[in-house]
């Protein structure tokens, strides 16, 4: 890991999509006024961060999927009494417009794909919950439900092949997602972790999760995922 370019707006609880030399942040709990919500977004080209134009609906707690040219923000708090709400956002680049609003009004979930083929998983309303729905650009689908009900999980790969590892509470637990349903993973975290900043990234057979809250406070650990289509070899976390 080497020290990249400063974000222009201090927030947490951001929702991003992207790349690495093109990603996207928008929303969170900023850092100027923590009473409040953001709805600023920024662009980031592997070097430095531009601010962008507005979120419709500011939030934090909300998750990501897309590239920065075609991208869908979804879920998260709108209010700082403590509304989750359902709402959907696309970007095309350079603005946000609303889409429709998901089956179920999510916060802390987890989020992977493109905006044409997105799955949101987990997160909560209340309790934590074990919903799974994917987004096909104007729709949302409910889907089969998550094994673990958790909340703050790291997740990468896409629609019809992805990982979904950790969570609160706590659990070091991981679920693989085919396509149709969700399976408990043999392989575990090494360290049951949460709230991972929306930092899952890879595909279904090789990601990271890094950082995230543990018992008792904050870590900057990073775990690799690895998977072999060869059935002789399990998948497997590492260090």
């Amino acid at each position: 890991w080497s020290v990249g370019g400063a974000c222009n707006n201090a927030e947490n609880s951001c929702g991003g999509f992207g790349t690495q030399t093109a990603a996207i942040k928008a929303g969170g709990y900023p850092g100027s006024d923590p009473q409040g919500l953001a709805n600023e977004s920024e662009s980031y080209n592997g070097t430095s961060w531009t601010s962008g134009n507005n979120i419709n609906t500011a939030r934090q707690g909300h998750v990501g999927a897309g590239v920065s040219t075609a991208g869908v923000i979804f879920g998260g708090n709108d209010s700082i009494s403590g509304n989750v709400t359902n709402k959907t956002e696309e970007y095309d680049g350079t603005n946000f417009s609303n889409g429709n609003n998901m089956n179920n009004a999510i916060e802390n979930l987890s989020g992977v794909g493109i905006q044409t083929a997105a799955l949101a998983a987990g997160g909560q309303n209340g309790p934590v919950k074990n919903f799974a729905e994917s987004y096909d650009g104007t729709n949302w689908t409910s889907l089969s439900t998550l094994n673990t009900a958790r909340r703050g999980s790291g997740g990468f790969g896409n629609l019809s092949n992805s990982v979904l590892a950790g969570g609160a509470p706590y659990t070091a637990a991981t679920e693989t997602w085919d396509g149709t349903s969700w399976s408990t993973s043999p392989a575990t975290l090494a360290t049951a972790r949460a709230f991972f900043g929306d930092c899952g990234a890879g595909t279904s057979t090789a990601g990271i999760v890094a950082g995230g809250v543990t018992s008792p406070g904050i870590v900057g650990i990073t775990e690799e995922y690895n998977k072999t289509a060869n059935v002789f070899t399990a998948a497997a976390w590492g260090a």
